[in-house]
């Protein structure tokens, strides 16, 4: 019985933590010859927090992210870093 509600317990304070949080995702790309092209490995992070990642192969990222207007910012090794601004709201999609 008590593992049963300690396991319940922790269930209930875990889904509570990612209730009030929404997910950022997106591909980075760079024009090459008029074309778009993935960029891999790419930095993407959320300025003021620790919350960030890296691309794919493919240039794809996703990152959970807190209720809120948020700055991301995309970097890349010999390119200049490019911020957008976001509104997080809890459990969208941007």
């Amino acid at each position: 019985m008590k593992k049963t509600l300690f396991l319940l317990l922790g269930l209930t304070i875990t889904m509570g933590l990612f209730a009030n949080s929404g997910i950022v995702e997106g591909v980075v790309t760079e024009t090459v010859d008029g074309r778009k092209e993935p960029v891999p490995f790419a930095n993407v992070y959320i300025v003021g927090t620790t919350t960030g990642g890296t691309t794919d192969f493919d240039g794809n990222y996703h990152i959970n992210a807190p209720i809120g207007t948020h700055q991301i910012v995309v970097s890349y090794t010999g390119y200049e870093s490019d911020t957008l601004q976001v509104q997080i709201t809890e459990g969208t999609t941007i």
